[in-house]
């Protein structure tokens, strides 16, 4: 059976290979610690297993000087001892030639007394692993993301600058210390140094990452030589999947529609993943730097969002400072003037630039004997409320009528005005109800003389509908008789 060739691979079976290597062996038990170990000159004395990797196994253990704990690495090369036994030297010796707080130290390293298996003692970070971060939460915040960055670029390009490349940068290989805040990358088992002989390299160039989806593309081509722009491309990869809480196998969306980051770090990140090794950055530092600068750099969105918003402000400040147009219309609606509800007043007010007003005013009553009476009080005021003009209208109003469920109101105009000077500063009219000047038994006279006059109207009308109804009957001929037939 043929291997599949990687690079034909698709998004969801790189995921799928990843997830595998990501979990591979958490869920067997955890190994027997070593005899030797339990001896009073072995310096060091395990506390709790804390995983298993490509190569080995470690522990969380204190140090019997008292001086806290280390992270202890145990690497057997039963089952490959050769090339198991190169990659623990190889891990020693990528580990002893750097020192830098954001790269795991290495604090001492031995062989076990039968010569089959490595140890390494390294830095105890008191936190966890990016890859757990993300298990949890499916994604870690932008700031965080941001303010992690340049600690990782600082700590690998310390590493390459020794001549060293990682190859195998993932979130599970990053972790974060609880208290400080503090970044290291961990895990050098395959790092390459880029000085050493061919045949004596820190890392043998047969030994590929141990997780699908992170190596760069370049790494399946023939003749593959590991370069340092080849941990640019696995930490653009990474910190996408951090931001994003997916991997950007395939055709992916834009970051920043993704997450909430600025814009300008989709560019930059996508540069590092250029499938071309010669299209990304020429070093991390350089990577670090425009990531910075993109990161600080507002998204366009905002300038469009601040250029609207001064225009918005503009318009509304000439709108509220410009003279408003004439002519202006006022509505009163319904204003009760009497104490009754069932009768009230509308007025429709058009005023004119010179302050000659129009206005229609329609009196209503929903009673039968009692009508509109009552005067309305009109307040002009500017558009901060003060008091530019008051008036008093005339008084309209209609009378009371005899016809039970119908109402009856009344359509009058009237033509005032206000001084000019107070016509352009006119925003808004309150129209506020006057009480009649008329008592209620004035007002019942004046309805009742209204309902007589209507009856006597509706007396004439009816003698007049008779007298012609009878002048129409008198004109009819009378019905003439045929004489019986004889035979």
């Amino acid at each position: 059976m043929t291997p599949a060739d990687p690079l034909t691979l698709s998004g969801s079976a790189l995921a799928w290979l990843f997830g595998e290597a990501l979990h591979v062996g958490v869920a067997a038990a955890p190994p027997e610690t070593p005899d030797w170990w339990q001896d009073p000159a072995f310096p060091f004395v395990p506390v709790s297993f804390v995983g298993r990797g490509g190569s080995g196994f470690v522990w969380k253990a204190s140090r019997r000087d008292g001086r806290g704990f280390v992270a202890l690495k145990l690497v057997p090369f039963r089952s490959d001892p050769i090339r198991l036994q190169q990659r623990w030297q190889d891990e020693c010796a990528a580990l002893a030639k750097i020192q830098h707080p954001n790269l795991v130290a290495l604090i001492d390293h031995g062989r076990s007394p039968d010569g089959l298996s490595g140890w390494l003692a390294m830095e105890w970070i008191e936190g966890t692993c990016l890859a757990r971060r993300l298990g949890n939460s499916g994604g870690i915040p932008c700031e965080e993301v941001l303010a992690i960055v340049p600690q990782l670029v600082d700590g690998l390009s310390a590493l390459h600058r020794a001549g060293l490349v990682h190859r195998d940068i993932k979130p599970s290989n990053i972790l974060m210390e609880s208290d400080s805040g503090r970044v290291v990358v961990a895990d050098l088992g395959i790092a390459h140094d880029l000085g050493a002989d061919v045949d004596h390299r820190v890392t043998r160039t047969f030994e590929q990452p141990l997780t699908p989806g992170y190596s760069p593309p370049e790494m399946f081509k023939p003749n593959y030589q590991p370069t340092a722009v080849g941990d640019q491309y696995s930490l653009a990869f990474t910190l996408w999947e951090l931001l994003t809480g997916t991997m950007p196998v395939g055709a992916f969306a834009r970051l920043h529609h993704l997450c909430k980051c600025p814009e300008g770090l989709d560019a930059v990140v996508r540069k590092a993943l250029a499938n071309d090794p010669a299209n990304r950055f020429p070093d991390l530092a350089g990577f670090g730097q425009a990531f910075q600068q993109a990161a600080a750099r507002p998204p366009r969105s905002h300038f469009l969002i601040g250029i609207i918003g001064l225009l918005c402000i503009i318009v509304a400040i000439f709108f509220v400072t410009r003279p408003a147009p004439f002519p202006k219309r006022f509505q009163s609606g319904k204003i009760h003037v009497n104490e009754n509800r069932a009768q009230f007043m509308q007025i429709d007010l058009t005023l004119q630039r010179d302050g000659g007003f129009f206005a229609k005013i329609r009196t209503t009553s929903l009673d039968p004997l009692f009508g509109f009476d009552g005067r309305v009080h009109m307040v002009f005021r500017d558009a901060t409320g003060r008091i530019v003009h008051d008036l008093m209208t005339d008084g309209y109003g209609v009378n009371g009528r005899l016809i039970p469920g119908s109402k009856h109101d009344r359509l009058d105009n009237w033509n005032s005005n206000i001084p000019p000077k107070a016509a352009p500063l006119v925003a808004s009219v309150d129209f506020l109800a006057a009480p009649s000047a008329r008592t209620l038994e004035e007002r019942a006279t004046i309805n009742q003389q209204a309902v007589q006059k209507d009856l006597k109207a509706i007396k004439a009308g009816a003698a007049a509908g008779i007298e012609a109804l009878s002048r129409m009957l008198s004109r009819i001929p009378p019905e003439k008789k045929e004489p019986p037939a004889t035979e």
